[in-house]
């Protein structure tokens, strides 16, 4: 009888443990993933994806948008204009391609060992706000993100 109590007691606190040990996230892996921007127009401020271990941060403050290339932009920038605070919308292509670009950057800084777009599918970033990204050596990467994150990721191979 003891020895079921115990047991009990062993399995809550194993599910209190997972709780609380970083379920809060999507993780998606593969050799090729697809992120779909098109639509999305709620990536609130400090939102995050983390690609191929490297982790990318959408901001509102228009000045922090830009800051490195780990630096995005959220849904909605805020800016201040001769003392009045304003606010207004980004677009979700625009977003998918400053992602795009600082993929880039990045994989090129590691010997182009990091994921990033395909080559021959930059295309879809322009007509449908898709990334289709992959390693150069076609070997398989992980994203992830939060689990509100608002972009459609799938994994395609």
């Amino acid at each position: 009888m003891r020895f079921k109590k115990d047991l009990v007691c062993y399995m809550f606190v194993l599910m209190l443990v997972a709780q609380g040990c970083g379920i809060n996230s999507n993780t998606y892996s593969g050799k090729k993933i697809k992120l779909e921007f098109a639509g999305v127009r709620d990536i609130p401020n400090e939102a995050w994806i983390k690609v191929d271990g490297i982790k990318y941060t959408h901001y509102s403050d228009y000045d922090l948008q830009g800051q490195d290339s780990y630096s995005l932009q959220a849904s909605k920038s805020k800016y201040t204009v001769q003392g009045q605070n304003r606010s207004e919308p980004n677009n979700p292509f625009t977003i998918a391609l400053n992602l795009s670009n600082n993929l880039s950057f990045n994989s090129k800084k590691e010997d182009y060992s990091l994921a990033m777009v395909v080559p021959d599918q930059t295309y879809l970033l322009h007509i449908a706000g898709t990334l289709i990204l992959s390693r150069a050596d076609s070997t398989e990467f992980t994203i992830e993100t939060p689990k509100e994150y608002p972009v459609k990721i799938s994994v395609i191979d």
